[in-house]
Protein backbone atom coordinates (compact mmCIF):
# COMPACT_ATOMS: atom_id res chain seq x y z
CA UNK A 1 0.00 0.00 0.00
CA UNK A 2 2.64 2.39 0.70
CA UNK A 3 5.09 1.75 -1.94
CA UNK A 4 2.78 1.97 -4.42
CA UNK A 5 0.78 5.38 -2.18
CA UNK A 6 -2.18 3.35 -2.75
CA UNK A 7 -2.37 2.70 -6.23
CA UNK A 8 -2.63 -0.78 -7.33
CA UNK A 9 -3.59 -3.05 -9.76
CA UNK A 10 -4.00 -7.34 -10.16
CA UNK A 11 -1.12 -7.90 -11.76
CA UNK A 12 0.89 -5.64 -8.88
CA UNK A 13 -1.05 -7.29 -5.60
CA UNK A 14 -0.62 -10.98 -7.57
CA UNK A 15 3.49 -9.80 -8.28
CA UNK A 16 3.74 -9.07 -4.69
CA UNK A 17 2.33 -11.82 -3.13
CA UNK A 18 4.46 -14.16 -4.87
CA UNK A 19 7.18 -12.09 -3.76
CA UNK A 20 5.92 -12.37 -0.15
CA UNK A 21 5.60 -16.20 -0.56
CA UNK A 22 9.67 -16.48 -1.38
CA UNK A 23 10.30 -15.80 2.70
CA UNK A 24 6.60 -16.94 3.74
CA UNK A 25 4.25 -19.40 2.34
CA UNK A 26 0.69 -17.98 2.99
CA UNK A 27 -2.18 -20.67 3.71
CA UNK A 28 -5.45 -20.57 1.85
CA UNK A 29 -7.43 -18.74 4.09
CA UNK A 30 -4.87 -16.07 4.24
CA UNK A 31 -4.69 -15.48 0.57
CA UNK A 32 -8.49 -15.53 0.52
CA UNK A 33 -8.80 -12.62 2.67
CA UNK A 34 -6.13 -10.36 0.91
CA UNK A 35 -8.87 -8.75 -0.81
CA UNK A 36 -10.96 -7.78 2.53
CA UNK A 37 -7.58 -6.83 3.94
CA UNK A 38 -6.85 -4.49 1.11
CA UNK A 39 -10.43 -2.82 1.40
CA UNK A 40 -9.76 -2.24 5.24
CA UNK A 41 -6.54 -1.09 4.86
CA UNK A 42 -7.56 1.58 1.53
CA UNK A 43 -10.28 2.85 3.79
CA UNK A 44 -8.04 3.27 6.46
CA UNK A 45 -5.78 5.50 4.51
CA UNK A 46 -8.76 7.54 3.42
CA UNK A 47 -9.61 8.09 7.42
CA UNK A 48 -6.08 8.86 8.08
CA UNK A 49 -5.89 11.80 5.13
CA UNK A 50 -9.67 12.68 6.10
CA UNK A 51 -8.22 13.52 9.79
CA UNK A 52 -5.06 15.20 8.26
CA UNK A 53 -7.85 17.61 6.58
CA UNK A 54 -9.90 17.91 9.15
CA UNK A 55 -6.54 19.23 11.22
CA UNK A 56 -5.74 21.78 9.04
CA UNK A 57 -9.40 22.45 8.63
CA UNK A 58 -9.09 23.25 12.62
CA UNK A 59 -5.86 25.07 12.15
CA UNK A 60 -7.78 27.59 9.84
CA UNK A 61 -10.41 28.17 12.34
CA UNK A 62 -8.09 28.95 15.12
CA UNK A 63 -6.20 31.74 12.61
CA UNK A 64 -9.88 33.37 12.36
CA UNK A 65 -10.08 33.56 16.31
CA UNK A 66 -6.57 34.99 16.09
CA UNK A 67 -7.52 37.61 13.31
CA UNK A 68 -11.10 38.69 14.61
CA UNK A 69 -9.33 39.24 18.34
CA UNK A 70 -5.82 40.84 17.27
CA UNK A 71 -6.48 42.74 13.46
CA UNK A 72 -9.88 42.76 13.81
CA UNK A 73 -10.11 44.01 17.30
CA UNK A 74 -13.74 42.62 17.41
CA UNK A 75 -15.53 42.75 21.01
CA UNK A 76 -16.35 39.62 22.84
CA UNK A 77 -20.09 39.19 21.87
CA UNK A 78 -18.79 39.78 18.44
CA UNK A 79 -16.53 37.10 18.23
CA UNK A 80 -17.80 34.21 16.08
CA UNK A 81 -14.64 31.86 16.38
CA UNK A 82 -13.08 33.22 20.36
CA UNK A 83 -15.54 30.82 22.48
CA UNK A 84 -13.93 28.11 20.62
CA UNK A 85 -10.50 28.25 21.67
CA UNK A 86 -10.61 25.00 24.25
CA UNK A 87 -11.16 23.04 21.11
CA UNK A 88 -7.79 24.62 19.66
CA UNK A 89 -5.46 23.65 22.02
CA UNK A 90 -5.55 20.03 20.94
CA UNK A 91 -3.63 21.65 17.49
CA UNK A 92 -0.52 22.78 17.31
CA UNK A 93 0.04 26.45 16.75
CA UNK A 94 2.96 26.16 14.55
CA UNK A 95 1.89 23.88 11.60
CA UNK A 96 2.26 23.92 8.12
CA UNK A 97 -1.15 24.37 7.78
CA UNK A 98 -1.56 27.08 10.38
CA UNK A 99 1.34 29.35 9.24
CA UNK A 100 0.16 29.33 5.59
CA UNK A 101 -3.34 30.19 5.68
CA UNK A 102 -2.37 33.27 8.53
CA UNK A 103 -0.25 34.33 5.79
CA UNK A 104 -2.78 34.45 3.35
CA UNK A 105 -5.60 36.33 5.56
CA UNK A 106 -3.05 38.93 7.38
CA UNK A 107 -1.92 39.39 3.64
CA UNK A 108 -5.44 40.09 2.87
CA UNK A 109 -5.36 43.11 5.40
CA UNK A 110 -2.59 45.09 3.99
CA UNK A 111 -0.92 47.78 5.70
CA UNK A 112 -3.02 46.93 8.74
CA UNK A 113 -1.88 43.00 8.55
CA UNK A 114 2.15 43.84 7.91
CA UNK A 115 3.58 44.28 11.89
CA UNK A 116 1.80 40.63 12.24
CA UNK A 117 3.14 39.37 9.06
CA UNK A 118 6.51 40.29 9.92
CA UNK A 119 6.21 38.70 13.66
CA UNK A 120 4.93 35.60 11.71
CA UNK A 121 8.03 35.78 9.55
CA UNK A 122 10.35 36.07 12.17
CA UNK A 123 9.53 33.22 14.05
CA UNK A 124 9.42 30.68 11.66
CA UNK A 125 13.06 32.10 11.08
CA UNK A 126 13.91 31.04 14.36
CA UNK A 127 13.22 27.04 13.13
CA UNK A 128 15.49 27.92 10.27
CA UNK A 129 12.65 27.84 7.44
CA UNK A 130 11.61 31.18 5.25
CA UNK A 131 7.56 31.97 5.10
CA UNK A 132 7.73 31.23 1.15
CA UNK A 133 9.39 27.62 2.05
CA UNK A 134 6.68 26.84 4.69
CA UNK A 135 3.81 28.04 2.12
CA UNK A 136 5.48 25.73 -0.88
CA UNK A 137 5.41 22.55 1.84
CA UNK A 138 2.18 23.09 2.54
CA UNK A 139 0.52 23.27 -1.16
CA UNK A 140 2.56 20.40 -1.54
CA UNK A 141 1.60 18.59 0.91
CA UNK A 142 -2.43 19.44 0.07
CA UNK A 143 -1.42 18.32 -3.71
CA UNK A 144 -0.42 14.60 -2.11
CA UNK A 145 -3.43 14.19 -0.30
CA UNK A 146 -5.43 14.93 -2.90
CA UNK A 147 -3.30 12.02 -5.37
CA UNK A 148 -3.48 9.75 -2.37
CA UNK A 149 -7.16 10.25 -1.30
CA UNK A 150 -7.60 9.88 -5.21
CA UNK A 151 -5.52 6.48 -5.60
CA UNK A 152 -7.17 5.12 -2.62
CA UNK A 153 -10.71 5.51 -3.50
CA UNK A 154 -9.80 4.43 -7.20
CA UNK A 155 -8.34 1.16 -5.90
CA UNK A 156 -11.15 0.55 -3.94
CA UNK A 157 -13.52 0.45 -6.84
CA UNK A 158 -11.09 -1.63 -9.04
CA UNK A 159 -10.91 -4.41 -6.05
CA UNK A 160 -14.35 -4.50 -6.54
CA UNK A 161 -13.56 -5.32 -10.08
CA UNK A 162 -10.63 -7.89 -9.88
CA UNK A 163 -11.38 -11.68 -10.54
CA UNK A 164 -9.87 -12.79 -7.22
CA UNK A 165 -11.04 -16.48 -7.69
CA UNK A 166 -8.39 -16.47 -10.59
CA UNK A 167 -5.71 -14.77 -8.91
CA UNK A 168 -5.85 -17.00 -5.73
CA UNK A 169 -5.40 -20.13 -8.23
CA UNK A 170 -2.31 -18.07 -9.29
CA UNK A 171 -0.54 -17.80 -5.95
CA UNK A 172 -1.98 -20.16 -4.02
CA UNK A 173 0.87 -23.01 -3.03
CA UNK A 174 -1.74 -25.69 -2.95
CA UNK A 175 -3.33 -25.48 -6.12
CA UNK A 176 0.38 -25.89 -7.47
CA UNK A 177 1.11 -28.63 -5.76
CA UNK A 178 -2.54 -30.29 -6.68
CA UNK A 179 -1.95 -29.85 -10.34
CA UNK A 180 1.29 -32.60 -10.27
CA UNK A 181 -1.79 -35.04 -9.98
CA UNK A 182 -0.22 -38.14 -11.26
CA UNK A 183 -3.60 -38.72 -13.06
CA UNK A 184 -3.96 -35.15 -14.69
CA UNK A 185 -7.35 -35.29 -13.36
CA UNK A 186 -7.09 -32.43 -11.02
CA UNK A 187 -6.40 -29.62 -13.54
CA UNK A 188 -9.09 -30.20 -15.55
CA UNK A 189 -11.67 -30.11 -12.96
CA UNK A 190 -14.34 -26.75 -12.44
CA UNK A 191 -13.72 -24.41 -9.62
CA UNK A 192 -16.13 -25.65 -7.13
CA UNK A 193 -14.76 -29.40 -7.60
CA UNK A 194 -11.52 -27.89 -7.00
CA UNK A 195 -12.44 -26.15 -4.53
CA UNK A 196 -14.10 -28.98 -2.55
CA UNK A 197 -10.66 -30.46 -2.58
CA UNK A 198 -8.56 -27.55 -1.40
CA UNK A 199 -10.81 -26.73 1.18
CA UNK A 200 -10.49 -31.20 2.47
CA UNK A 201 -7.00 -30.16 2.56
CA UNK A 202 -7.77 -26.74 5.09
CA UNK A 203 -9.65 -29.03 7.07
CA UNK A 204 -7.11 -31.53 7.74
CA UNK A 205 -4.31 -29.11 8.34
CA UNK A 206 -6.51 -27.08 10.83
CA UNK A 207 -7.10 -30.28 12.24
CA UNK A 208 -3.70 -31.72 12.39
CA UNK A 209 -1.80 -28.69 12.62
CA UNK A 210 0.30 -29.56 9.49
CA UNK A 211 1.09 -27.05 7.07
CA UNK A 212 -1.26 -26.92 3.91
CA UNK A 213 1.59 -27.59 2.06
CA UNK A 214 2.98 -30.76 3.50
CA UNK A 215 -0.33 -32.23 3.31
CA UNK A 216 -0.77 -31.47 -0.22
CA UNK A 217 2.64 -32.95 -1.09
CA UNK A 218 2.01 -35.90 0.81
CA UNK A 219 -1.10 -36.59 -1.00
CA UNK A 220 0.57 -36.69 -4.07
CA UNK A 221 3.79 -38.61 -3.26
CA UNK A 222 1.02 -41.20 -2.06
CA UNK A 223 -1.21 -41.09 -5.11
CA UNK A 224 2.56 -40.95 -7.00
CA UNK A 225 3.06 -44.76 -5.82
CA UNK A 226 0.20 -46.48 -7.02
CA UNK A 227 1.06 -44.61 -10.55
CA UNK A 228 1.28 -48.09 -12.40
CA UNK A 229 -2.76 -48.48 -11.42
CA UNK A 230 -5.64 -46.71 -13.14
CA UNK A 231 -5.43 -43.01 -13.52
CA UNK A 232 -8.95 -42.94 -11.46
CA UNK A 233 -7.38 -44.92 -8.61
CA UNK A 234 -4.46 -42.95 -8.43
CA UNK A 235 -6.62 -39.44 -8.49
CA UNK A 236 -8.40 -41.53 -5.95
CA UNK A 237 -5.73 -41.54 -3.71
CA UNK A 238 -5.04 -38.01 -4.02
CA UNK A 239 -8.21 -37.10 -2.64
CA UNK A 240 -8.40 -39.97 0.10
CA UNK A 241 -5.52 -40.61 1.22
CA UNK A 242 -5.26 -37.14 3.04
CA UNK A 243 -9.34 -37.55 4.72
CA UNK A 244 -7.92 -40.85 6.27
Amino acid sequence: MAYTDGNFKAKDIEEYLESYQNKKTLNMDEIWDINLFFKIALIERVREICMKIYISQMQKLKVESIIERLVENKKKDELKFGMQGKVFQNYGENSFAFIEYMAYRLRKYGKKGIAYLNILEEEIKKQGLSLQEVIKKEHFDIALKKVAIGNSIKSIHALQRMNFSEMFENINGVEEILKKDPSGIYENMDYKTKEYYRNTIKEIAKRTKISEIYISNKVIELASKRRKRKKRKSHWLLFNHGRN
